[in-house]
């Protein structure tokens, strides 16, 4: 589970990363503010997975999606439970964007 999260993460990551300046949000396209976002969170991201937080995501996740896909096989959940968590580390990126937190070198 851990190698398809990290998979599933990368390429969010790879496809949303852009340069753009810390002063100010991006103005893009509906369709694109996603990406846009995941790319000015992109140091905070990796830290925060690879510090624990994706572990803390995934025991807050894990209960809800065990019970309500409980009539499903393992895989499923397990799908389920990385697109909820990847959706949680996604939020919270966005709390920063709208708050203009960014994170540069």
């Amino acid at each position: 589970m851990k190698k398809l999260f990290i998979i599933f993460i990368s390429i969010i990551l790879s496809a949303g990363s852009i340069s753009l300046s810390a002063k100010e949000p991006l103005k893009v396209k509906r369709f694109a503010k996603f990406f846009a976002i995941v790319g000015m969170n992109l140091i905070f991201i990796y830290l925060f997975v690879m510090l624990g937080g994706r572990q803390m995501l995934t025991r807050m996740a894990v209960p809800f999606t065990s019970r309500i896909f409980s009539w499903s096989n393992d895989i499923v959940i397990n799908m389920v439970t990385i697109i909820v968590v990847a959706a949680m580390v996604w939020y919270i990126s966005y709390f920063l964007y709208k708050r203009k937190i960014f994170i540069k070198l």
